[in-house]
């Protein structure tokens, strides 16, 4: 199967500029040799995924990256007790970012599992803090467990950041039950709170409607609004090998995102 990770950034400031993750081949493969590099919400090969998708940074150096987010961070008003400095392919990390109001920026707690629990996240978390403080902005990696989590992210709604991963299925209707507003409440899976009226009616016109083709551009649209709008930030994809024991165990249904889906239980 395959995990797909995102960065479900609730906090609205890192995801004004996703420029700064760096997901090329010899960064993202620092975290395992089974990891790609992610930028959309539905995986590359399957039918549904629209290829039109932007690539945020793709084919910049670090350097790049970082000036990239350094403008657009200054563009929307954002100012540092002490700026990035860039000077050839050296970045020398800014310190205290200050919002447009000119108030210092909250510090933001980037809540991941424990590696015992899943390495893959825990590091991913260390990675984006180091990004992160890299502009300026003063962020932490927070192991916690996942009821500590859940209980932060679904039932109180009180989080800056955290790193998921799904086993995707085949139909995209996931994009509805991770972005429609009707998901907005307690125990709800629109944990980013993302609220697009526009987006709204898509989904439920793709809900009902029949015709794979209309249904197709319905979701390409789709697509395109969460790539501009960044509720979550799509971070990486990795293999998950799966496996079981065949003298004791039958019955398995093997899909794309391998056995261990709603079909097998």
């Amino acid at each position: 199967g395959e995990l797909t990770g995102y960065i479900n950034d609730s906090s609205r400031y890192i995801g004004e500029t996703e420029y700064w993750i760096d997901k090329t081949r010899e960064n993202i493969s620092a975290l395992t040799a089974v990891i790609s590099d992610f930028n959309t919400y539905i995986r590359e090969n399957e039918y549904w995924h629209n290829p039109d998708m932007p690539e945020y940074g793709k084919g910049m150096t670090r350097a790049e990256r970082v000036q990239k987010a350094v403008e657009i961070l200054k563009k929307a008003g954002y100012t540092w007790k002490k700026e990035v400095k860039i000077k050839k392919d050296k970045v020398k990390p800014g310190k205290g970012l200050k919002m447009p109001d000119g108030k210092d920026l909250p510090e933001i707690d980037i809540l991941t599992p424990p590696a015992d629990y899943d390495p893959l996240r825990a590091m991913a978390g260390i990675q984006v803090q180091g990004w992160l403080n890299e502009i300026g902005i003063n962020a932490s990696a927070k192991p916690a467990s996942m009821s500590f989590i859940s209980d932060k992210v679904k039932i109180k709604q009180d989080f800056d950041t955290y790193i998921l991963g799904y086993l995707l299925g085949i139909d995209p209707s996931y994009l509805n039950s991770f972005f429609h507003s009707s998901e907005i409440k307690r125990r709800g899976r629109n944990t980013s709170a993302y609220k697009n009226e526009r987006f709204d009616e898509l989904a439920d016109e793709c809900n009902k409607e029949m015709d794979m083709e209309k249904r197709k551009k319905l979701v390409f649209e789709m697509q395109s609004m969460l790539a501009d709008d960044l509720p979550w930030i799509p971070f990486f994809n990795a293999s998950v090998i799966e496996g079981h024991r065949q003298q004791r165990f039958t019955g398995w249904v093997n899909q794309l995102n391998g056995i261990g889906n709603s079909w097998s239980f």
